[in-house]
């Protein structure tokens, strides 16, 4: 076969980013140039470099991407997400695969996660050794110029993270200090983050108390505050539906309504408190004939002047809002609005409306500063403190605390008069569903903003009691608040929490569980929060520790307003300095990970090994991108390894598409050509559930992240713990795993339009605001830099980019830890091939069952058909393996699964592997290929010879017994695993075990 030659195409219009089209017809290019070489080994291929962006049109790539990969047969081999145990599995396949001579056959290789283990170490491998060295020694035993062979190696550091057995080893020793090393480092990043809220929400309180304002700025204060108010009212009435060109969206409305509302509500408690405590001087001064004025603040005339007010705001604001944008016309108008009123038409139906409006408006206004003024006065009413010289400073954290939440609870009450008084209107109802929305964000900032000033204030007090009246209380509190947070990190990582149990599935012991952590996250929160609040206290008044001072703002005589500055803007430096010298991936458990990972399984191949003697790592191990296959052409006579797939999850856990809450991630590759989200579009801000019509945005693998390594990938494809974690996500987990360190993941350039800037950074250049994403789960796929986590979190089996490729051969190594065989990673890849990419995956028979006392025997595999719609009609085959425990695997498995009684699907956390564990695990998966045909040492020309004689294995009928036997019980599939989980379009075999 001649060497294909890649189409001349003239300069791309947007050189960085390559789409789906491109990438497929490249790697097409690829495999057909891997096949030629696989015909004959003795041709010296040429390294390539990725194809540039072709400007043809995208349907007219994919079309010829169609054709040709229908005609190509491609085949694909997936090695599955479960950490160590999948990775040890998924050696014992491809050593079996080896022994079929077929391993080298296939086009792809897909990883996720563990499988991403044994997929980057043998692709290494590969490509330093070739493939005929490579197949030799897996099945023939060790052949190497290594001072010890790849397999040994492996063996030797099963327990990749600490080789070194036993808790006080060096190993174990050192990932300690690691840990708290980067903790320690994060922390400052991330505490001068929380403790610059608190100091500035003090600085409010602050300021608001112990500034001396004048008449007139007590009624700038007042105008400031209606300004405002009458601001958000206008713009609120412009995006309502019926006004304008409703063209309302979340961001315009939480800066143009949310917040000067909130900062309004915020102007008048602060104006109120002024009004209060020049009464109680005057009181001072004037004795009883204050106390006149007090009785006459409470009469009519002080609610009627505020109502006055408020009336007259809503009236100018509607008045605008009309000037403006006036109401659409109704079902009977002929016209709109705006056209009747340029035509001079204005129908008398048209004026009512907007009179009626003004009116209600007015109306509900009034109500506002009624119920306002009615509210504040009896929080804020001067009462002397115990001396009767000085307004209670009760009062001031009342007004500060609740001024802000009463406001908008008055704009929600008044606006049920407005609903009432526009009930006719046309579109009334669309109004009010606005309005409902409206008060749901108004509601949770109210209720933010007081619970956040109740604890900074109240938890401050309660900590300096405590450290008045009991040290030893104090020292149990923090302890119990450490450890609330050390527990809610451990429940929130189980398999039955929320943040991985699907909803309506859950067992009474999964609710308990999610009970305990939202508990745990919340006293963790408050704890947290409250001592460094009382921090504050203690840096800015060393005084505040004494008997009778209860908190920071409580006495007047102390003037801390300064100090409290100054506090603020050292906070915001350190912040600052932290942020931009502690890199977010480096400083992580991502580089600790890494780096343990790349001495096992890149190291495991390089030959002439020289590790530092101290530490055992080096740096020669690891290999970029770049210089795997079709980039690094390999040496004469050598077969190069498959194009390598590294599967992971972009997360947007805070995506707008309503159709992707329960997925919160897009699939992300890693390749030796690309990387980047074949869902994405272009443009940052285009993402929607309906992905048929999406681009692809690709970035060269070659410069992406500052040149992606091979390890690096590895690592974030294993990203498994993460703060967000696609579909396993879970808000309160989310705070407490980025505050505790917990993050796996790695924030690298978004491959669209938006990372046209980032994309060759090997990370964020400042720290604060990736923290804050991952701690609030913000990620989404429209900003400058994207979270990537564990491919696990969107498909664990690497099957959703195969047929995104239209793999018409596709063997699954399934090694994710799934006991009760529920099938959720199958019926989830399933899911959503069907709904994004429109191919259905038919079984025609699931009949493996979990492992039952006493063993029972059943297939270690399924066989299913996938339905291309695109490829003429042509079906692929899918071969899904399964490890399981059925009393007739080789002696070493036998005898390790009866010590292990959940074996072959032991927790993940588990990641210290000795010998005979990781053993086990090889040998099985060694065992279910060489019996998966019925033929055990046969060896075949091609995948699809060796599929077909699988497929033709599956179907024959299972031997009658030799006599009567007791019945055992079939294995129903559960409704949470194969039936359930797999989406529409895909069927399953009702048949049991």
């Amino acid at each position: 076969m001649s060497q294909p030659v890649l189409p001349d195409s003239p300069k791309p219009v947007v050189a960085d980013i390559v789409d789906n089209g491109d990438v497929l017809l490249g790697e097409l290019h690829a495999i057909e140039e891997r096949r030629a070489l696989l015909a004959d080994a003795a041709r010296q291929p040429k390294p390539k470099p990725a194809p540039p962006h072709d400007p043809k049109a995208l349907p007219k790539k994919l079309k010829d991407f169609a054709t040709k990969a229908g005609n190509l047969n491609l085949s694909a081999l997936c090695l599955s997400g479960g950490g160590i145990r999948s990775a040890a599995f998924a050696l014992g396949v491809v050593q079996g695969l080896a022994a079929r001579r077929i391993l080298s056959k296939f086009d792809y290789l897909s990883t996720v996660s563990g499988g991403g283990y044994t997929g980057a170490m043998l692709t290494a491998w590969v490509q330093r050794a070739g493939y005929d060295n490579v197949e030799r020694q897996l099945v023939d035993g060790p052949h190497s110029n290594a001072a010890i062979s790849p397999l040994q190696h492996l063996r030797r550091y099963s327990s990749y993270l600490s080789p070194s057995a036993g808790l006080l080893s060096t190993d174990m020793l050192a990932l300690v200090a690691l840990y708290v090393r980067n903790l320690l480092l994060n922390w400052f990043v991330l505490i001068p983050i929380l403790l610059a809220a608190i100091i500035l929400l003090k600085l409010v309180t602050l300021w608001a108390w112990t500034f001396q304002a004048s008449d007139t700025e007590i009624a700038m204060l007042g105008l400031l505050a209606v300004a405002l108010a009458g601001t958000s009212m206008v713009d609120s009435l412009q995006q309502r539906p019926g006004w304008g060109d409703e063209s309302s969206s979340r961001s315009r409305f939480l800066a143009l309504e949310l917040l000067p509302t909130l900062l309004a509500g915020l102007l008048v408690s602060v104006a109120a408190l002024k009004i209060y405590q020049q009464l109680m001087v005057d009181t001072d001064v004037k004795g009883s004939d204050q106390l006149q004025l007090l009785s006459f603040l409470k009469e009519l005339k002080w609610y009627g002047n505020v109502a006055v007010v408020a009336a007259g705001t809503y009236f100018v604001a509607a008045v605008l809002a009309l000037s403006f944008s006036p109401p659409r016309a109704g079902k009977d108008d002929d016209k709109s609005t705006s056209e009747n009123i340029r035509s001079g038409e204005l129908h008398k139906g048209v004026l009512h409306r907007g009179m009626l409006i003004v009116l209600a408006l007015t109306a509900s206004g009034a109500v506002v500063g009624l119920l306002l003024a009615r509210i504040i006065d009896l929080i804020g009413a001067p009462s002397p403190d115990a001396t009767g010289t000085a307004f209670s400073p009760v009062k001031v954290f009342m007004l500060m605390c609740l001024g802000p939440s009463v406001f908008m609870t008055a704009v929600f009450l008044a606006e049920l008069l407005y609903c009432a008084l526009t009930g006719k209107v046309s579109w009334g109802d669309a109004e009010r569903e606005w309005l409902g929305r409206a008060a749901g964000y108004h509601a949770r900032a109210a209720v933010f903003w007081s619970l956040a000033f109740a604890v900074i204030y109240l938890g401050s007090y309660g900590i300096n009691y405590l450290y008045r009246e009991s040290v030893t209380s104090l020292s149990g509190l923090i302890a119990t608040g450490g450890l609330a947070g050390v527990v809610a990190s451990l429940v929130g990582k189980s398999s039955s929490t929320m943040a991985v149990f699907k909803k309506g599935y859950a067992t009474l012991a999964s609710r308990s569980l999610n009970v305990v952590l939202a508990v745990a996250a919340t006293a963790f929160i408050i704890i947290l929060t409250s001592v460094l609040s009382a921090v504050v206290d203690w840096l800015v008044l060393p005084a505040c520790v004494l008997p009778g001072y209860n908190a920071l703002w409580f006495d007047a005589k102390y003037d801390v307003l300064g100090p409290l500055f100054m506090v603020f803007l050292w906070t915001v430096l350190v912040g600052g300095i932290a942020s931009w010298f502690v890199n977010t991936n480096r400083f992580s458990l991502h580089g600790v990970y890494r780096n343990r990972l790349i001495r096992t399984f890149l190291g495991a191949s390089k030959e002439k090994r020289k590790p530092n003697a101290f530490t055992d790592f080096y740096e020669g191990d690891n290999l970029n991108l770049s210089d795997l296959w079709p980039n690094a052409a390999p040496d004469k006579g050598r077969i190069p390894p498959q194009y390598l797939v590294q599967n992971i999850a972009m997360n947007i856990v805070a995506t707008r598409e309503l159709a992707w809450q329960e997925r919160k991630a897009m699939s992300f590759v890693v390749t030796p050509w690309w990387c980047g989200c074949g869902d994405q579009n272009r443009k940052s801000q285009v993402l929607r559930a309906d992905l048929s019509g999406a681009s692809g945005c690709y970035r060269v693998s070659k410069n992406y992240g500052k040149g992606i390594s091979v390890g690096t990938s590895m690592a974030i494809s294993g990203a498994a713990a993460s703060p967000n974690m696609g579909y396993h996500s879970s808000p309160a987990l989310s705070l407490l795993l980025t505050f505790f360190n917990v993050r796996l993941g790695a924030w690298l350039g978004n491959p669209n339009s938006a990372g046209n800037r980032t994309w060759q950074h090997a990370g964020p250049r400042i720290a604060g605001w990736p923290m804050i994403q991952e701690a609030l789960g913000l990620t989404d796929g429209t900003k400058g830099y994207v979270y990537l986590s564990d491919g696990g979190h969107f498909d664990n089996l690497g099957l959703y980019e195969m047929v995104r490729r239209r793999c018409q051969l596709i063997i699954i190594s399934d090694a994710g830890c799934d006991p009760d065989f529920g099938f959720e990673d199958l019926g989830n890849a399933c899911r959503k091939i069907s709904i994004d990419q429109d191919v259905d995956i038919e079984f025609e028979a699931l009949k493996m069952v979990s492992r039952k006392t006493p063993p029972v025997e059943g297939p270690y595999f399924a066989v299913a058909k996938i339905k291309y719609r695109d490829l003429g009609g042509k079906q692929g085959i899918l071969v899904y393996i399964k490890p399981n425990f059925q009393g007739i695997e080789p002696i070493s498995v036998r005898s390790y699964a009866l010590k292990a009684t959940v074996f072959p699907h032991e927790s993940t956390a588990d990641q210290f592997f000795g010998e005979s564990q990781f053993e086990a695990y090889r040998a099985l998966g060694r065992f279910a290929i060489d019996n998966i045909d019925g033929a055990a040492g046969v060896t075949y020309s091609d995948v699809d010879a060796f599929m077909k004689a699988i497929r033709a294995h599956a179907a024959k009928p299972a031997a009658p017994p030799a006599g009567p036997a007791p019945a055992q019980p079939q294995a129903a599939v559960p409704a949470t695993g194969a039936a359930a989980g797999l989406g529409a379009g895909t069927v399953m075999s009702p048949q049991g075990g």
